[in-house]
């Protein structure tokens, strides 16, 4: 994307323009999205459910948040947080392999879900695995430009308010 644009300096001539760091832009664009992911995916409360599930569908294939959405109606998270003002909030924790194919990146990344009640805080850390492809950025809903394919989660149960760690 770099390579197409061009500088004219004050007397009209081209300069040279080449990006030395694009690596670390593409890096920082991924965890940008991944935190994004993360965010929209995971997190809700009562006013929050379909607002989030709105934007997720810019940023993951709907087929791979319908297998996510269904586990958390199926856990009654969402009657949870509609009925008794469960929080749910997710954010993200480390980018942990990024590996390069033809047509984009197989990424691995974790969150921390941490869910709010009466009774304290479960503290969740979430496994992500997905390839992301490149697109056309579009502000506000996906400003990275990366898309999720084959996204799928996977949960390990951290502790909970009272200090107690389980594992699932």
């Amino acid at each position: 994307m770099t390579d197409r644009i061009l500088v004219v300096n004050t007397g009209g001539e081209f300069l040279q323009l080449k990006s030395m760091e694009t690596d670390k832009l593409y890096e920082t664009l991924l965890k940008a999205h991944c935190n994004a992911v993360a965010y929209y995916v995971n997190s809700f409360d009562r006013m929050s459910i379909s607002g989030n599930q709105a934007q997720a569908v810019f940023l993951v294939e709907k087929s791979e948040l319908n297998a996510i959405w269904n586990k958390y109606l199926n856990d009654r998270a969402y009657a949870d947080a509609a009925d008794r003002g469960v929080i749910y909030k997710c954010v993200f924790e480390k980018l942990h392999r990024v590996g390069i194919r033809d047509d984009g990146y197989n990424v691995l990344f974790t969150s921390i879900l941490s869910i709010h009640d009466a009774g304290g805080v479960k503290r969740i850390r979430i496994y992500s695995r997905g390839d992301a492809i490149r697109t056309t950025p579009s502000y506000p809903e996906n400003v990275t430009g990366f898309f999720f394919r084959n996204y799928t989660q996977e949960y390990e149960l951290l502790d909970t308010s009272d200090g107690n760690k389980e594992r699932n």
